[in-house]
């Protein structure tokens, strides 16, 4: 069942790694597949364990807000805006790709792929920060980066604002 766990969330993760909403995923994927066959009462408990597993359906979401900041060195505020995916106020410039690379990070700004251009060597440190909430769940996350064109460089749109 394990094996088939893993197949059926798409990971190469190691077992310790699976999550409660992953064994949900395989549960109601195997229902499905049986009301597929014709196996009528497979449909009905699927429905039925949709409420022991909320993370299943936000996670295929990939659904959130998000309040991104800059801070300087000094702590002072040099920039910021709310993020929310879907997109419903335009207040990102480039909320588009941001949400959908934050999908592809599942909510993690720190996992998001940057565009990793090259940058100079100049040492003017900048903090970047996100609030708020991703798939139902919090995230606070915050890190330094060496000068603007370094947070640039590694978290791509979602701090280009």
């Amino acid at each position: 069942m394990l094996k088939g766990l893993l197949q059926v969330v798409g990971r190469g993760a190691e077992p310790d790694r699976v999550t409660a909403t992953d064994a949900g995923r395989l549960i109601i994927m195997n229902f499905i597949k049986m009301a597929r066959r014709g196996v009528g009462a497979g449909a009905v408990c699927a429905a039925a364990l949709l409420p022991l597993f909320p993370g299943i359906a936000s996670a295929a979401a990939g659904q959130g807000h998000l309040s991104l900041s800059i801070v300087s060195r000094e702590g002072q505020l040099i920039r910021s805006v709310e993020l929310h995916c879907p997109d419903v106020n335009n207040a990102h410039p480039h909320a588009a790709d941001a949400c959908a690379r934050l999908r592809r990070a599942h909510g993690e700004p720190g996992e998001v792929a940057g565009d990793n251009h090259l940058c100079s060597r100049e040492y003017e440190p900048v903090t970047a920060m996100a609030e708020g909430e991703w798939d139902g769940q919090p995230v606070a996350w915050h890190k330094q980066y060496p000068n603007a064109c370094n947070l640039d460089s590694e978290t791509g749109p979602l701090f280009r604002f």
